[in-house]
């Protein structure tokens, strides 16, 4: 897994860290007053685009998650996640839809989000225990699930980590179970069953899956995948080793980060990257003048959101966007005319290419959505 903590989602469960996106532990916004004011100007002649405020609770801080194309219901569904230990839907607008803790939990984080409005996550209990956890649309934990343990005989522990976007139960969940040994990749429905482990004590993650299906991930630290439901995690041709692969498209497209030589703001370069699975995947640049940058989600058009970094600010971006976006790496922070302070990360893209985005430059934190 990667060892620094991101602006958005991070969670820590028995020594294993689980993070999407960018990579600073703090709000990641330029602290030079002019630069900030220019990136004001920037803003206000960018693309015009409608523009979501997330009503989020009074006070609490969230983060952007994952959205996708509501399919029959409302127009889109999103997922975040809060500094009050909850997570919540995003039926089609500002509105949330709290996540219901399930018996016995403290504190959930969400992860991904399909077309009918089911979100798969972990439920944390009190003693720190990771329960791979399933919300229908309305916020209730879908009973029995998981249906079993990823492994024989030891308890259900995990994290549920990605779903194909087209709806349960007709398509797969895979994650990482957390026990025993090593934590291991594991596919959680139909199932469940582990996905084959590298050797201990390496750990590996399944983060995303298609309909193929081919699931993507980490293992012993580089980006990973493989075919499921039984197939290893292998590496991913042209990734660096240590790197990590994020999301995956119908059209089996593999989107990522990889890490570099050198240091960039106390933390390795690095680049997004992107390719078709069993071919060779291309880093794909940060923003010109940054050093470090990643790829979280990708749509089937083709097109992926994510961040860019360098040591004065990290900005949510896009690469191979279709219009009235540029095709090539875009400022979504400045190329979009926005109320926000700094979108620091954009996690995800629907195929519709609305975006959910997070604005750490406010506090507390607030998330937007860009039609």
């Amino acid at each position: 897994m990667r060892t620094f903590r991101p602006v958005v989602a991070a969670l820590a469960v028995s020594g294993v860290t689980i993070s999407f996106g960018g990579c600073s532990s703090a709000p990641s916004q330029s602290t030079n007053p002019m630069t900030r004011a220019n990136a004001a100007v920037r803003r206000a002649a960018g693309i015009a685009l409608p523009i979501i405020v997330v009503a989020q609770p009074p006070g609490v801080g969230c983060v952007a998650v994952k959205i996708n194309v509501g399919g029959g219901g409302p127009p889109w569904w999103g997922v975040i996640n809060c500094t009050n230990g909850l997570a919540y839907n995003l039926p089609g607008g500002p509105g949330p839809v709290p996540l219901a803790l399930p018996v016995g939990a403290v504190s959930e984080k969400a992860y991904d989000i399909d077309s009918k409005g089911f979100t798969v996550g972990v439920a944390i209990t009190a003693a720190g225990a990771a329960i791979p956890t399933l919300w229908g649309p309305g916020g209730a934990p879908v009973a029995g699930w998981p249906t079993g343990p990823c492994i024989a005989g030891v308890p259900p522990l995990g994290i549920a980590a990605g779903l194909y976007k087209g709806g349960f139960p007709g398509f797969p969940i895979v994650g990482q179970t957390l026990a025993p040994g090593p934590a291991q990749a594991c596919w959680w429905f139909p199932g469940p069953h582990p996905i084959p482990p590298p050797p201990a004590p390496m750990t590996s993650i399944a983060y995303d899956v298609n309909t193929k299906p081919i699931y993507v991930g980490q293992f012993a630290g580089a980006a990973a995948a493989g075919v499921g439901p039984g197939g290893p995690l292998a590496p991913i041709a042209g990734t660096t080793a240590s790197s990590v692969a994020y999301a995956i498209n119908t059209g089996s497209v593999i989107v990522g980060q990889e890490d570099f030589g050198g240091v960039c703001g106390g933390f390795p370069k690095g680049a997004g990257f992107e390719g078709p699975f069993a071919g060779v995947a291309a880093a794909v640049p940060p923003l010109p003048g940054d050093c470090r940058g990643g790829l979280e989600d990708i749509n089937d058009p083709g097109g992926a959101v994510g961040y860019s970094f360098n040591p004065a600010i990290q900005q949510a971006y896009g690469f191979g966007l279709a219009p009235p976006y540029p095709a090539g790496p875009f400022n979504i922070n400045t190329g979009v005319a926005g109320p926000w302070i700094n979108l620091s990360d954009a996690p995800g893209i629907d195929d519709k290419q609305d975006i959910i985005a997070t604005d750490t430059g406010a506090f507390p934190s607030q998330v937007y959505v860009i039609l």
